[in-house]
């Protein structure tokens, strides 16, 4: 999968689901990335808004804006390119992976931050997540929907 096909399967989904943006709300902001690196540093550069209390930047635009147009359309996605909690839980509720499994691995993912005892925590977390939500699983989906498109 490239990043094109990425891109075009949520280009029309929403910016705000349920589970991620409860996640990102939750415990004054703790399960976001920090402000220091990564697209909240982009966020800020680039003068969008910050608001951990509203989800914001919300992860439609950290998928499309802050990744995606980043890299080339022919970018090869993998399993291990996302290692962002946040993100891959809004890209499996934007796919509409079944909730039960999305409300696992978001409870899960914040067990994982909350116990963590080093700056890894969050990509353990993400790891998690992705456990329970197979990126081939995720992948397939994908590549099913825009194959129609």
């Amino acid at each position: 999968m490239t990043v094109k096909d990425l891109a075009s399967f949520y280009a029309d989904k929403k910016e705000h689901y349920d589970i991620s943006d409860s996640f990102v709300k939750c415990n004054d902001g703790k399960y976001q990335q920090s402000r220091k690196s990564g697209y909240m540093a982009y966020a800020r550069k680039m003068g969008i808004i910050m608001d951990y209390s509203k989800a914001e930047p919300n992860q439609k635009w950290h998928l499309l804006e802050a990744y995606c147009a980043q890299k080339g359309n022919d970018f090869k996605i993998s399993r291990g390119t996302f290692r962002c909690p946040e993100l891959v839980l809004w890209m499996a509720e934007a796919a509409g992976i079944d909730k039960k499994i999305i409300i696992k691995a978001e409870e899960g993912a914040r067990q994982i931050i909350d116990e963590g005892v080093n700056g890894r925590a969050r990509n353990a977390a993400a790891r998690y997540i992705k456990e329970l939500i197979v990126w081939d699983v995720l992948e397939e989906k994908i590549m099913k929907e825009i194959s129609h498109v």
